[in-house]
This record gives structure tokens, C-alpha cells and sequence, in this order.
């Protein structure tokens, strides 16, 4: 009884192992995945993907653009706390934005 249960579990283990993973996407369907990018800060990492989504050989493309910042909001310095919604606009790319703390603030008033 012992031997079954501890052959069980290696050939359970060894079939994990085995698995076979399936691509989310697949570029040979002829057009390509849309993408959407998560901005809180300048934005420089984005806008290497979306420079890299305008290659001519990129399969992907940059379709909207979301924030957990507003647009409003900046640093004592002055400067903006997020750029997404000024590179959604430069790249013609849709924007959303739900605030974090309205977000909260919200979860805190239903409560």
C-alpha cells in the first residue's frame, strides 16, 4: 500500500513537469495582440514598448494606456507624478486612470 501511494505522487509529480503550455497569442493569425500598458510614474518604460511596438516587425500594439495616478497630481517640486496621460495623448493611444486614493477612499466609505 505504501509503494502505490509514493508511485502515485512521483508520476502526479512528473506529469507537472511534462506539462504542456499554450502561447496567449499567436502572430500567425495575421493581425496583431493588443497590449495595454500600466503607468504610475514617467512613463520611460513605456514608452520603449510602444517604440518598440511601431517597429515594423512587432507583433503587438499599444491599444490603451492605464494609470493608478492622476494627471493632476505632482510633486512638491512641481513636476507631474505620472506622464501617462500626456503619452496617450502624444501617441494618440486610450487613457484611463482610476486614482489609488480614490480608490481606497471609496473601499473606506462602503465600509
Amino acid at each position: 500500500m505504501g509503494l502505490g501511494w509514493g508511485v502515485n505522487l512521483i508520476s502526479e509529480t512528473m506529469s507537472c513537469l511534462s506539462m504542456v503550455t499554450t502561447p496567449i497569442f499567436d502572430p500567425s493569425i495575421g493581425h496583431k495582440m493588443r497590449v495595454a500598458l500600466f503607468i504610475s510614474g514617467s512613463g520611460t518604460n513605456g514608452l520603449r514598448i510602444i517604440d518598440k511596438s511601431q517597429e515594423d516587425k512587432s507583433n503587438f500594439e499599444v491599444t490603451l494606456i492605464f494609470s493608478d495616478i492622476k494627471d493632476t497630481r505632482s510633486r512638491r517640486n512641481g513636476s507631474k507624478m505620472s506622464r501617462a496621460k500626456e503619452i496617450s495623448e502624444k501617441y494618440g493611444i486610450a487613457y484611463e486612470c482610476v486614482d489609488i486614493r480614490d480608490f481606497y477612499k471609496e473601499g473606506v466609505e462602503e465600509n
